[in-house]
């Protein structure tokens, strides 16, 4: 059975071909098989020990497969080489539950999550059972914690019992203080608001509640808001047609959209030196900048050999890309005409305009944010999309208006951004209110109220 205690070390010191070799048994040479982890450390495995335990393995390993050679890079010293996502300290440990050794020491719930994932993902019941087993032994230990787990790989009955445990005693909120469980990364804030409600109902919730997805509840309380705010259409911002395009802004997912090189030169001097390198590899001038100097966020380049116009490559999606390079273009636009873009469009848009360095396009769309941010119960959602595209200054305005308003989160209700984002930045500002509430405005703006370093309960090593 897992231990819940103890330091789980990793120790090697011998290398081959440009990996290390993992610690016994797993560095016997008479395995038949290599395993290899996404930090280069190499497992040599008994297939059999690994079939028996995973059908995933096993079907793994009855695939033909291709004869030794010197070209082949899955087989050495004729093992196949089977390459996998997991870390090493991941797979050691998921390997000794396989094997018929002592099984290593576990000491939290993250390393609970960490060796559960890929146990579920390889299909190893009898991993799978210990984990959950350690996990319905954790419950009354570290209940947030567990309900976590369990929540972000989909166990239901595993994070009712977890919430379960946190409406004990008649407690009708869930635990919050200034610090917050890693794990919390690996939720959504929609599934961290179902758990909110659960709570607070004290379990008391219709048949067929879940966590890990939205409920019809939730849905339902998302179109009564929307009747009840009685919001303008957003408007669908893209690219417009214009005559004497000279350039094609290729998106990530191959959307061609005609633009003109002086606009976007004018606009942002990362989209110059990209035109410049652009000329300059097609022969049109010779300047210093190339496609090596210039940042990764700003694609690379090339010449469309089907068309006349020359093609820059952009990292963003046709749904980004389009809005952006129609905000470049100084042209009369009705103040309702920007002002209500999605939430979703405007902070993607904005991180895109932060990294070509476009002060008039950032201009244009923080006016956008602010004026959908104000539009009543949208104030949670600005928040955590601001937050989650690292947009600090939205979302430090956002928030102080959440902490002046005094309302329950609960009550700005689910919006489907929220099961997009992380449960992190949500749990900090319920974490804010509940001091605010303590303590007064006052102790928020002194102390919570400016950037700081989020401090985590971190596993050790």
């Amino acid at each position: 059975m897992a231990s819940l205690s103890g330091p789980s070390l990793y120790h090697d010191s011998n290398r081959r071909d440009g990996a290390h070799l993992a610690r016994p048994p797993f560095d016997n040479a008479a395995a038949d098989t290599i395993l290899r982890s996404s930090d280069d450390v190499v497992f040599h495995v008994h297939s059999v020990i690994l079939a028996e335990a995973s059908e995933v393995f096993a079907g793994m390993f009855t695939v033909p497969q291709p004869t030794d050679t010197a070209e082949s890079l899955d087989y050495a010293d004729g093992k196949p080489i089977v390459r996998l996502e997991e870390d090493s300290r991941t797979l050691d440990d998921l390997l000794r539950f396989c094997y018929p050794i002592s099984d290593p020491p576990l000491r939290g719930p993250l390393d609970l999550h960490r060796v559960l994932k890929p146990a579920l993902k390889y299909e190893i019941n009898v991993v799978i059972e210990i984990m959950k087993h350690a996990l319905e032994t954790g419950v009354f230990m570290w209940p947030l914690e567990t309900w976590a787990v369990a929540c972000s790989l989909g166990l239901e009955e595993e994070a009712e019992r977890a919430a379960r445990a946190l409406c004990l005693n008649g407690r009708t909120t869930v635990p919050c203080n200034l610090e917050y469980p890693a794990v919390l990364s690996e939720i959504t804030a929609g599934q961290y608001l179902r758990l909110l409600k659960f709570v607070e109902k004290g379990g008391e919730v219709a048949s067929g509640f879940s966590f890990v997805h939205p409920n019809q509840d939730d849905i339902a309380e998302e179109e009564d808001l929307l009747a009840l705010r009685n919001p303008p259409t957003y408007t669908i911002l893209t690219l417009q047609d214009r005559p004497f395009a000279d350039i094609i802004c290729r998106s990530s997912d191959g959307v061609e959209l005609l633009s003109h090189k002086a606009i976007l030169a004018t606009v942002s001097p990362i989209l110059r030196d990209m035109v410049v390198a652009l000329e300059s590899c097609n022969g049109a001038a010779v300047h210093p900048a190339t496609p090596d100097t210039l940042p990764r966020t700003s694609g690379t380049t090339e010449f469309d050999s089907t068309s006349s116009l020359p093609v820059l490559e952009f990292t963003e999606p046709a749904t980004t890309l389009s809005p952006l390079l129609e905000l470049c273009y100084p042209v009369p636009r009705s103040p309702l005409h920007d002002r209500f873009l999605s939430l979703p469009v405007i902070c993607a848009a904005t991180r895109a305009a932060e990294a070509y360095a476009m002060p008039f396009v950032l201009r244009i769309l923080e006016g956008a944010f602010r004026a959908t941010e104000y539009h009543g119960d949208s104030l949670l959602a600005a928040f955590l999309l601001a937050a989650h595209a690292g947009l600090d200054t939205y979302a430090r305005e956002a928030e102080r208006r959440i902490i002046r308003d005094k309302r329950p989160l609960v009550s700005y209700g689910w919006c489907r951004e929220m099961e997009d984002v992380p449960a992190v930045a949500f749990h900090e500002l319920m974490m804010k209110q509940r001091s605010v509430e303590q303590f007064g405005v006052g102790y928020y703006e002194k102390f919570l109220g400016h950037p700081r370093k989020r401090r985590r309960i971190e596993e050790a090593e």
